[in-house]
Order: C-alpha cells, then sequence, then structure tokens
C-alpha cells in the first residue's frame, strides 16, 4: 500500500469473543503496519506483535467499536500475563492511529471496562495524556489504507477483491477507486468501461461492521453520473443492515474468503 487516499482527491470527510482467524471474523486493522519511529507491528485477528519484542493475545475485537482486549504474553518485559485494551481509529487522511489505553489492567473485564481514548485529540493528548501513534502499511507488504482491503466471499458463491484502486467481483465487474473515507465508510468508484451495467459511469459503496464483526456492504449509488454526484449521495442507513437500509433492501454481507 502506499500513503495517499487514492487518488488524491481530498478528503472528507459487544463483546463478541473473536479471538482467532476464523473464516467469520476478521479484525479490520489486520496486516503490517509501521510508526513513524519505530519497526513493523503485525496485528492479527488473535494476536498484535509490536517491535519491541511484545505479543498481545486477542480475547476479543469489535470493529464497530474500534477496540480490542488481549491478554499480555507471558514472555513480554513489561506486565506479563496482564491485559491490554487498543482502541483505533482512522483520520480523514485515512490514516490509522492506535492507542494502548489499558497495558496493565488486571484480567479482562477491567480491560472491557476501560473508558475508550479520545479519538478527538489524537495528536495531542487524547491517549492517557500523550498523543495517539500513528501507523501506515509496511513497504512491500500486502497490507493497503482502505480498511476494507482483502478478498471477500458473500452469500451467492461470489468474491470481491478489494484494494486502495479498485474493487472487482467475480461476476466481471470492475470499479476504480478515485476516493476512499476509513472514518466515514465510504468509497466512490468508476465503473469500468467494460463492465455488463452502467458501464463508464459511477458508484458510491458504503459498508458498515456489526456487532459480530460481520462487514456489510451496499453500493448505494451504481449509475451515478459523474464523481460528485456519487459523492453527494446520501449514505445507505446502517440501523439494520442485514434487513433493510440499502435502497430499501437489505445490505450484502462478506466474509472473508479462505
Amino acid at each position: 500500500g502506499d500513503d495517499d487516499d487514492s487518488g488524491d482527491d481530498d478528503d472528507s470527510g459487544d463483546d463478541d469473543d473473536s479471538g482467532d482467524d476464523s473464516p467469520s471474523a476478521r479484525i479490520a486493522i489486520g496486516g503490517q503496519w509501521s510508526g513513524p519511529a519505530d519497526g513493523v507491528h503485525t496485528v492479527s485477528s488473535s494476536s498484535w506483535s509490536d517491535p519491541y519484542g511484545a505479543t498481545f493475545n486477542l480475547s476479543q475485537f469489535q470493529n464497530a467499536q474500534q477496540f480490542a482486549i488481549a491478554q499480555n504474553h507471558a514472555d513480554n518485559d513489561f506486565n506479563p500475563g496482564l491485559w491490554s485494551r487498543f482502541d483505533w481509529t482512522w483520520d480523514e487522511f485515512n490514516t490509522l492511529w492506535y492507542c494502548q489505553t489499558c497495558y496493565d489492567c488486571e484480567d479482562e473485564g477491567e480491560a472491557l471496562a476501560t473508558d475508550a481514548a479520545d479519538s478527538s485529540a489524537l495528536s495531542s493528548d487524547g491517549c492517557g495524556g500523550f498523543a495517539w501513534s500513528s501507523l501506515t502499511p509496511t513497504a512491500g507488504s500486502d497490507t493497503w489504507e482502505l480498511a476494507i482491503s482483502g478478498v471477500w466471499a458473500d452469500a451467492w458463491g461470489g468474491t470481491h477483491t478489494i484494494d486502495n484502486a479498485t474493487w472487482s467481483d467475480s461476476y466481471g465487474s470492475s470499479f476504480s477507486v478515485s476516493q476512499f473515507h476509513n472514518n466515514s465508510q465510504f468509497l466512490v468508484a468508476q465503473n469500468d468501461p467494460t463492465n455488463s451495467f452502467n458501464a463508464g459511469q459511477w458508484s458510491r459503496f458504503d459498508w458498515t461492521w456489526d456487532e459480530s464483526n460481520t462487514l456489510w456492504y451496499c453500493q448505494t449509488c451504481f449509475d451515478c453520473a459523474d464523481e460528485a454526484a456519487a459523492v453527494a449521495t446520501a449514505a445507505a442507513s446502517t440501523a439494520d443492515p442485514a434487513t433493510t437500509g440499502c435502497g430499501g433492501f437489505a445490505w450484502s454481507s462478506v466474509t472473508p474468503s479462505p
């Protein structure tokens, strides 16, 4: 991945026990990330390891609320065997920030009860009086800034391959991403001129996570005349994605492709 918002467009804008890399759940920030002054953080649905030799074993995460709970590995130099809470968020430039909000909690319950870090003060004092830490995809890795990057399987046997530049599906359609906004969870893309439907027009895709860490998306506009019209399209309603909110229909759920 690289460190822009994909198209140099303007900016714009529960306690599910998901402690493993099961096909049905994936932590939204999985990948290899580098900080401005240190090495690589490797994050998966089951663990978080940092450049300083520490590992944290995730017991649960919540993509919708953007936090993870983990037990500090017994071999860590600091606070071995205790518990941590990690909060994360995205800024308007699609930069990922995290805060280890608790690093010495006595147990999982205490870590879970810890107040979330203040995401309105990322670069000042929102993380226990200090700045949050920013992360960018590690050079040479397959990690992207777009929060829903990856290969996803839908309920009809199809797959969707998504990265900073393209959303393509196994039904023969492809969409060239012009901009995306992780903090407001949408992207805008031009329909490929070879698509069977609405070729060359524009689409808006909204996404959301439910309390079970399932990813849902809605192609909120599929035939917009231009990029501006797609950006201006009202976001789909996230209130009940399994039932309605996407143009009167349910959103589409996808799971990590095996």
